[in-house]
């Protein structure tokens, strides 16, 4: 894959060299270390410390609200309160009345929005789960939903233990 130039000589285009040498097996001259492609377990070093701190913020957000919508809202033309009662009294019903137990299931979607490498994956599953119910304490709407579970259905919560 050479081009030639306006000066008449030959250019190889960093893919094209970079192929070439990868099948040869030898490393990426630091010249294309910028051009080269991060693997999936790398941290990209376009990624600061800032957008990394601003992708958790946002991911434990969008944790809360989904699992706040699944947990606690009918949701949009009453299809999530529908889906809630078909699920009755069985393990996706106790989940679904349950924010803490359904924000871990909610947070794991979310972990590769997050962490890449990894090790780094469980400690980011746990803190977005962490931060989804310190949200839901600090609302206050967690103690209005566990009252009026108990009141619709004649007792205590089935999942978590006092």
């Amino acid at each position: 894959m050479s081009t030639t130039t306006s000066t008449g000589t030959a250019a190889t285009s960093p893919s094209a060299w970079g192929f070439a040498h990868r099948r040869a097996g030898s490393k990426w001259p630091s010249s294309l270390q910028s051009a080269r492609r991060p693997e999936l377990g790398d941290q990209t070093p376009d990624t600061t410390a800032g957008e990394r701190v601003l992708r958790f913020a946002l991911a434990s957000l969008a944790v809360w609200r989904l699992t706040h919508l699944l947990a606690a809202e009918d949701g949009p033309a009453g299809v999530i309160a529908k889906l809630r009662r078909q699920a009755g009294g069985g393990l996706l019903g106790e989940l679904m009345d349950c924010f803490d137990c359904l924000s871990l299931w909610v947070a794991a979607g979310f972990v590769p929005f997050v962490a890449r490498r990894p090790a780094d994956r469980a400690v980011a599953w746990l803190a977005l789960s962490g931060v989804a119910c310190a949200l839901q304490r600090i609302t206050g709407s967690d103690n209005e939903q566990e009252l009026d579970l108990m009141v619709e259905r004649g007792g205590g919560h089935g999942m978590l233990r006092e």
